[in-house]
């Protein structure tokens, strides 16, 4: 079975059912914690602060009324803070903590929001980390499968598994590309490890088919999405077989100056 198209058909589905979905408000909602604590400790210690300012003003106001003789209080003499002393303050920290609660709030809902989208497609979500761990087991077998045996289309490429053990996981790596993609996409026993880069027919396909073709690609469906996998498959496995190239036989590329530039001979 194409495991690997399941997985991207499904990637489709859920992330067109999750384009609606808001933004994880995570990082967001605890920087909103530590400005809400800050707020309410502010708000606790607004009064405090209003009634002492308030007290040193009503203070100052008073002893320049006294007479010269009479600047000092007298002994038991209270000084009265203005009624409102602080009351600046504690609306404007009061009104910050609701606002702060109100954002708290919003952002949690969103969080629920998105809980429950992750309830709503749980098995298919288990189905696509399935999907991914049975991809992974295979790709590695057929890892194995070819250092143990090398297939001639690898020999061809990359020689035989080498010795080296740095090498060696190089080898392995570039191996488990080309079979994988050999496999996923049904390439003949004979001929080089890699068939021809896929065209753009898939393109076209989807173009003519109209907006259904559109709307499939856009999901991850359908010829435009097939043939794009498949390049891009094909890409990996081709940058992994230079890899090796480039390891093992490093005598094959020289750079030479030509022409004021580099180029690869």
């Amino acid at each position: 079975a194409d495991l690997a198209g399941q997985r991207e058909e499904l990637r489709g589905r859920l992330s067109a059912a999750a384009a609606a979905l808001p933004a994880d408000g995570g990082a967001a909602l605890a920087l909103i914690d530590q400005d809400r604590a800050r707020a309410a400790a502010a708000l606790s210690a607004a009064p405090a602060a209003g009634a002492a300012a308030g007290s040193a003003g009503r203070e100052g106001d008073e002893g320049r009324r006294r007479p010269r003789w009479r600047q000092a209080r007298l002994p038991g003499e209270q000084v009265t803070a203005s009624p409102t002393a602080g009351t600046a303050a504690v609306a404007r920290w009061r009104a910050e903590v609701e606002r702060l609660d109100a954002r708290r709030a919003d952002l949690r809902a969103l969080g629920h929001r998105r809980a429950q989208w992750g309830v709503e497609h749980g098995e298919d979500l288990a189905r696509y980390r399935q999907l991914g761990t049975a991809i992974e087991r295979r790709e590695q077998a057929l890892a194995r499968a070819a250092e143990a045996a090398p297939p001639a289309h690898l020999v061809a490429e990359i020689g035989d598994r080498p010795v080296n053990p740095t090498d060696r996981v190089a080898w392995r790596q570039a191996a488990r590309r080309v079979e994988s993609y050999r496999e996923r996409w049904q390439v003949g026993p004979a001929g080089p490890a890699l068939d021809e880069r896929p065209s753009d027919l898939g393109r076209q396909a989807a173009a003519g088919g109209g907006p259904a073709a559109a709307k499939e690609a856009a999901r991850g469906a359908g010829p435009e999405a097939g043939c794009l996998s498949r390049r891009a498959e094909r890409d990996q496995a081709a940058g992994a077989l230079e890899r090796v190239r480039l390891a093992l036989r490093p005598e094959r590329t020289k750079v030479i100056q030509r022409d004021g530039g580099l180029t690869l001979g």
